[in-house]
């Protein structure tokens, strides 16, 4: 009898535990995203944010989960179809934001916070990222926040962590420069050299 309550007593803790496996992360960008060389990322004049200046009036932000390196790994402007990432990092979510949110051009996302929850826990870290541009190319910036340490915090919304870009009063500039895909380098460096070869011959 003793040993039955005690294997009913175990069958209900790992129930418990089952329960609450997983990953909850309330995720987003604290004040605001500047460009890059921004002298001044508390600023809330009109014009001066990232989304106001990149020309599309939208731009991208994502949750990263930083692959089995626990490393986070440069974009890939080559890699649309999995969120632009590379090597082993994973997009998680990823948010179209559009300029105006809260009548600041430079606060990207300005409402409820998103939580990215997942009854599956998978150990590692996670991190933000945030693009210049919808549709990053060679050349433009982005930004990455710190790294974050999963904790198996499962479906309770009391212990969701909480991952920022940024802070509340202080806002990120975009400095991390996106390096050119191996193809348009070597497609730049040959009509380069096909150019020098002309003008040799034309002299």
């Amino acid at each position: 009898m003793k040993s039955k309550l005690l294997a009913a007593v175990a069958a209900l803790g790992m129930a418990a535990l089952t329960s609450q496996a997983g990953v909850n992360v309330n995720w987003y960008v604290g004040y605001g995203v500047y460009p890059q060389g921004a002298a001044d990322t508390t600023s809330t004049t009109a014009g001066t944010g990232l989304l106001a200046n990149n020309g599309s009036g939208q731009t991208i932000l994502q949750l990263i989960w930083a692959g089995a390196d626990n490393a986070i790994d440069l974009v890939n402007p080559g890699n649309s179809g999995s969120g632009y990432v590379s090597d082993d990092d994973v997009v998680w979510a990823s948010i179209p934001v559009t300029s105006g949110a809260g009548g600041y051009d430079e606060w990207v996302f300005n409402a409820t916070p998103p939580t990215y929850v997942n009854a599956t826990f998978t150990a590692g870290f996670v991190y933000i990222r945030v693009f210049q541009d919808e549709t990053p190319v060679g050349g433009e910036y982005y930004q990455d926040s710190s790294l974050l340490g999963l904790n198996n915090v499962g479906g309770d919304a009391t212990q969701s962590q909480v991952l920022q870009l940024g802070t509340e009063s202080n806002g990120v500039s975009t400095e991390t420069q996106i390096v050119p895909e191996p193809s348009a380098v070597m497609l730049a460096g040959l009509g380069a050299l096909v150019l020098a070869i002309r003008r040799r011959r034309q002299a």
